[in-house]
């Protein structure tokens, strides 16, 4: 099986489609543009983006990079300074009201091939506005293109899946690209919560509170406006083990909240920490370790898909990796199909 029957059987059934890489660099552009070739005359693509992307130079390292092109009939979401950078045949469809620093947030229909830059808004409230007017107007596969250091862009909220971009660019180490790619999956993929009285509970949390603790029966024990980690940690017993993190989750405020539970009244194993999804968590792998270890399990409102990754062997500094190994050692470590979607290797997860 080739690369391109994997992307489309593994995406098919999927409607709106996240990317997002690891780093610059790791192959992001390419691997959506990959996407496009492959459903090229089956669908009507949607396209929008968290920030600049689609240029011809990156702007963070000035080195060379794929620019987005575009069949005619797609449907894309891009700032209004930035229309006489696409070298298609412009129809404005649609004025969002949505403001960027570079003018306001437009759907356009490209009436003819070619190349698009795209900007699109900087909050999922706001890029789910845009996805339905996308849909609106006949889109039917909806790509998500991310940007630098914005991966909590593709959340579920957002888009049914995510693929993930692995490359060289990050380390001239085989193995810390595997490991940083490895420890990225391990937050995105928690598990669901099933609880189903803790998920209702959760989902009626007002945005105000930071920090929640509930028993059994969904009822709070604790909450907090502040991030109150210590005081939360006071509060877990037996009978109230599941705490809520309304927001980013980072190493000083699980240590503080596991420092606090009092041990004599609380079988740790027992405990839940629950958050939105997996891009909230920011913490280090060692805690994530350290949890593993305790049995403090963690649990996702809402799940996200990672159907596959895709790999870049070639880094822009000049070093690339053996394209075969990374691909095999990649999918080893995250149990998951690797796609190289240039060089055409790939590793099937589940063959």
């Amino acid at each position: 099986m080739n690369a391109e029957t994997l992307i489309k059987r593994f995406l098919t059934s999927y409607k709106v489609v996240s990317f997002a890489g690891i780093d610059k660099n790791s192959g992001k552009t390419t691997a959506l543009n990959k996407v496009i070739s492959v459903f090229q005359g089956e669908v009507t693509f949607g396209l929008t983006s968290i920030g600049i992307d689609g240029e011809e130079t990156d702007q963070v390292t000035n080195t060379p990079k794929p620019r987005i092109f575009v069949p005619k009939g797609t449907i894309f979401a891009t700032a209004k300074n930035l229309l006489r950078q696409c070298d298609v045949t412009k129809e404005i469809l649609d004025v969002t009201g949505i403001s960027t620093p570079i003018g306001e947030v437009m759907i356009i229909k490209a009436q003819s091939a070619g190349y698009i830059e795209i900007s699109g808004p900087s909050t999922a409230s706001q890029s789910r506005i845009v996805i339905d007017k996308m849909k609106k107007y006949g889109a039917t596969k909806i790509l998500v293109d991310g940007a630098l250091s914005r991966k909590s862009h593709a959340v579920p909220m957002v888009s049914d899946c995510v693929i993930i971009s692995a490359g060289a660019s990050v380390s001239p180490d085989m193995s810390a690209v595997i490991d940083i790619t490895g420890n990225l999956l391990d937050k995105l993929r928690v598990e669901q919560l099933q609880d189903k009285i803790i998920l209702k509970a959760v989902k009626k949390t007002d945005s105000a509170t930071k920090i929640a603790v509930f028993n059994t029966e969904g009822k709070k024990v604790y909450k907090s406006g502040t991030n109150s980690f210590a005081d939360a940690g006071r509060s877990v017993s037996d009978a109230a083990n599941r705490i809520f993190i309304n927001g980013a989750v980072i190493d000083s405020n699980v240590e503080s909240l596991i420092k606090n539970i009092d041990r004599s009244k609380t079988d740790v194993k027992k405990v839940q920490i629950i958050v939105h999804d997996g891009t909230k968590l920011f913490i280090k792998p060692d805690l994530m370790g350290l949890l593993k270890r305790l049995g403090i399990g963690i649990r996702a409102v809402n799940a996200i898909s990672v159907p596959f990754i895709t790999a870049n062997p070639h880094s822009p500094q000049g070093h690339s990796f053996n394209k075969s190994e990374f691909v095999k050692a990649l999918g080893k470590k995250t149990k998951t199909s690797i796609i190289d979607v240039v060089g055409g290797d790939h590793y099937e997860a589940h063959a």
